[in-house]
């Protein structure tokens, strides 16, 4: 019946209806218990809440990074689960959208860009559907951070460029 509700949340969310999906999610967040079962649900209900609060319109970046740093600290033998991966994703998408407000300071853009960039470089490193967007992601930064001439400083990053070139 949980994963019933969880869906159900999601679906509200495919729809544009974000209310109505943060409030199943949290719900399903408040959840008591240590089930094994009941928190590889709350686990991939936070990566849900993650993923509606980054293509909200503002995106909670901010909330994005708290959760998903609080959830690290709890679950440090998750994190290269597909799950964990999927939240580490939607941390690094929100660092980066921090970095690009335009009102933030050049430092606090550069450090949330950093920050940003090595999320993705951990997430890139595992087998995921992230990884490709993630070394893509890795070459946006590298931009943002040292300009259009910066040479690639690993294999990864130069097997993007080169894949890059062919398109």
């Amino acid at each position: 019946g949980l994963y019933a509700r969880l869906y159900q949340a999601k679906c509200f969310d495919d729809q544009g209806d974000t209310q109505k999906a943060m409030g199943i999610y949290n719900e399903l967040l408040g959840h008591e218990g240590s089930n094994r079962n009941l928190r590889k649900l709350q686990n991939l209900t936070l990566q849900f809440k993650l993923e509606a609060l980054n293509r909200k319109t503002p995106p909670d970046s901010q909330v994005v990074v708290d959760l998903a740093a609080e959830w690290l600290k709890q679950n440090k033998s998750d994190s290269r689960s597909q799950v964990g991966l999927a939240i580490q994703w939607e941390q690094a998408v929100a660092y980066e959208a921090l970095g690009d407000q335009r009102d933030a300071a050049k430092s606090d853009k550069e450090r949330n860009w950093r920050t940003a960039r090595t999320i993705a470089q951990l997430v890139n490193r595992f087998p995921s559907v992230y990884r490709d967007v993630s070394l893509a992601m890795i070459q946006r930064l590298d931009t943002k951070l040292g300009g259009r001439d910066r040479k690639p400083a690993d294999f990864d990053a130069a097997f993007g460029l080169a894949k890059q070139s062919f398109l």
